[in-house]
């Protein structure tokens, strides 16, 4: 019996040792402005459960299949300056991915850095990149669950 609690506590150390988060969900939804020239683009949220505080954690880049983008976690949503975390807070990320044309067609502007190439093959629609005390990981975001377009008047 001794050993059995031994193997179990030992079991959930290895488990829980070096973990840095997990991610709660990831979440896409397409768009489309109604006025022409508004154009149209993709909002992505990924909420993020992390293992450690932001001092030991930094969460800083994403590739969307090979589209690239720079990313700050917030702990609220709403105030851009909510950066510092600590474990077990709710992080979220957001990622409006879009496309402006003038009346012609031509891309006005757009939100996609796509000159940063993907450091790694993975198998997923996302990869998201950290670094966990000082040294760069990657973890694959395997696919988003998508939500209800939305054709905007």
């Amino acid at each position: 019996m001794k050993n059995l609690v031994l193997i179990l506590a030992s079991l959930c150390l290895f488990s829980c040792f070096g973990k840095d988060f997990k991610i709660v969900e990831a979440t896409s939804q397409k768009w489309v402005g109604g006025v022409p020239g508004s154009g149209k683009g993709t909002n992505y949220l990924i909420k993020i459960l992390p293992y450690k505080s932001s001092d030991k954690l930094q969460i800083d880049k994403i590739w969307i299949g090979n589209k690239y983008f720079d990313i700050t976690p917030l702990t609220d949503p709403k105030n851009k300056k909510s950066t510092n975390f600590e474990k077990n807070d709710t992080l979220y990320i957001r990622i409006h991915q879009y496309t402006r044309t003038n009346m012609q067609g031509e891309i006005l502007k757009t939100k996609v850095k796509e000159e940063n190439d993907v450091p790694e093959e993975y198998e997923g629609e996302a990869l998201l990149s950290f670094t966990y005390k000082e040294k760069r990981k990657y973890k694959v975001i395997k696919e988003f669950k998508k939500l209800k377009f939305i054709p905007y008047p």
